[in-house]
């Protein structure tokens, strides 16, 4: 099989009749490896494509001989037994493999399970009632099953095919196998998460919601090894804990802080920037907006050593309450799979480290809180947003009335001045950024809506492992990320495939 590189397709045209004057033959068949939309001058579709033919003409193109990695372990896992606190991506995926080659596995979620959750969710988001376990933080699928559901990583590792594999097995689409800006939406991913538990069932995984970790459970012989946790129902006896709690998981965080070593780590914290997606469009694609999926973009900038950048951008998608803790307000972005809705919206954010919050292993976690609650007393209560235009935020001005953009935010929003939630510094560093941004994308600033605040795009803390992936107690294993080892679903999930393999490769003892 033959993988032809930089296929060229213009707006309008068909691959299959592009190669076929380029390879001069029809007698071939064709797979897409990866697709892209290229808009940087010009806007047009390229290709990766996998060939297999008779006479096929290859002179002048970029191509290479096709060999796919794959990845598997031979171990048996059948006198394992695995305990995992946590049901994301990296939670999930850990106890998939594991259970696939003969674990038993319980899976311990503090949340309830997709179909309970998305009424909680949805209680939230139309009547300002926060169910503190079970929200778009915590609940089955994790955080992500609540947001554009992307399924885009940096890691080049193998197991990311298996991963896909997996989703598409489970009911994803199967453009998530090529697209290079693949995504699921938040409906499709939650009937896949339902159909992974339904499956994972079938072969012996047992599942418990509405449970929380609460402490662990130690070896009488005095030597600080974890047999087994405690939760708030039950307790759970195990060769091996897998801790995959994502990244809010602060009273867990402060429990964990006096068992396992861990260290604060730097993230990033701003606002929820929120455009017409038709403008999105037509800067991105021009007179093509029309005939091309909708638009996306990604956008950095610099203040002094701060970066400034936009993160988890949601095309034609709504921004939601994503707090996990009463008189807190916190954003997130979230998308349906066709994502039509009228607005698009990103993350704007600056990083921060402990010069800004402090030394201490959780004083990054405590950052957080105060700059939510902050958020919270600034919107009225009620779980309401502050929000302003991003023009007058950036020209230090009192935003009157908002424009043409509706903020989608529910429970709603309330016109408040921004600049009260940061420290000084990092308010300049968002406003030199959001300039930055609109030099570089015509029109960004004109009529867009920032609402308050953006804090949990990764885990203040990262709890230390060694090599193979064991916290500072030997069968306690951190993974995902919570646990500070991954951004996001696809990241997260293969961390969770590294750590089932290292259960299942390692010794009995």
């Amino acid at each position: 099989m033959i993988l032809i590189r930089n296929i060229k397709v213009n707006i309008g045209e068909e691959l299959r009749e592009v190669l076929e004057k380029k390879l001069k033959s029809k007698n071939f068949t064709y797979k897409i490896y990866k697709h892209s939309i290229d808009a940087r001058r010009e806007v047009y579709h390229n290709y990766q494509v996998l060939v297999e033919g008779d006479r096929i003409k290859l002179k002048g193109f970029d191509w290479d001989e096709f060999h796919e990695e794959t990845f598997e372990t031979k171990a048996d896992g059948s006198n394992k037994t695995v305990t995992v606190v946590g049901a994301g991506p990296a939670g999930l995926f850990a106890a998939y493999f594991l259970a696939e080659h003969g674990a038993k596995v319980n899976v311990i979620e503090r949340g309830s399970p997709i179909e309970v959750r998305a009424e909680e969710v949805e209680r939230l988001m139309e009547d300002g009632i926060l169910n503190v376990d079970s929200n778009i933080q915590f609940g089955e699928g994790g955080a992500g099953t609540f947001s554009d559901g992307k399924l885009t990583s940096r890691s080049k590792d193998k197991r990311s095919h298996y991963v896909f594999d997996v989703l598409v097995k489970h009911g994803a689409p199967e453009d998530i196998l090529y697209e290079k800006m693949p995504h699921a939406g938040t409906d499709v991913l939650r009937q896949v998460i339902i159909n992974m538990r339904k499956y994972m069932e079938s072969i012996g995984v047992k599942f418990f919601y509405n449970e929380k970790f609460e402490e662990f459970i130690y070896d009488e012989t005095g030597d600080k090894k974890a047999v087994g946790i405690k939760t708030t129902k039950d307790t759970y006896l195990s060769d091996y804990i897998v801790l995959a709690l994502g990244n809010s998981a602060r009273d867990t965080f402060q429990y964990l802080n006096g068992e396992i070593d861990m260290k604060s780590k730097p993230f990033a914290v701003g606002f929820r920037v929120e455009h017409l997606q038709e403008y999105i469009d037509k800067t991105q694609y021009k007179e093509h907006y029309k005939d091309l999926p909708r638009a996306s973009y990604a956008l950095k900038a610099k203040s002094g050593d701060r970066s400034i950048y936009t993160f988890c951008m949601c095309p034609g998608g709504m921004v939601v309450p994503a707090m996990s803790e009463e008189n807190t307000v916190v954003v997130n972005g979230m998308s349906y799979h066709a994502r039509d809705l009228q607005n698009g919206n990103s993350a704007v954010v600056v990083t921060v480290d402990e010069n800004d919050y402090g030394d201490g292993n959780l004083d990054g976690m405590y950052f957080q809180i105060e700059i939510e609650k902050k958020t919270y007393d600034l919107g009225g209560g009620g779980y309401i947003a502050p929000a302003m235009l991003a023009k007058d935020f950036v020209e230090r001005r009192e935003t009157k009335e908002l424009g043409e953009i509706k903020p989608s935010y529910s429970p709603g929003v309330k016109i408040e001045n921004l600049w009260e939630i940061y420290p000084k510094d990092l308010g300049e560093a968002l406003r030199e950024g959001l300039i930055e941004m609109d030099r570089k994308m015509e029109g960004f600033l004109d009529g867009a809506v920032l609402t308050g605040c953006e804090t949990r795009t990764s885990s203040p803390v990262r709890m230390v492992r060694d090599e193979n992936m064991k916290s500072s107690i030997e069968n306690v294993y951190p993974i995902g990320e919570g646990a500070g080892y991954a951004g996001g679903i696809i990241s997260s999930a293969i961390d969770g495939l590294k750590c089932a393999i290292e259960i299942l490769e390692e010794k009995c003892h």
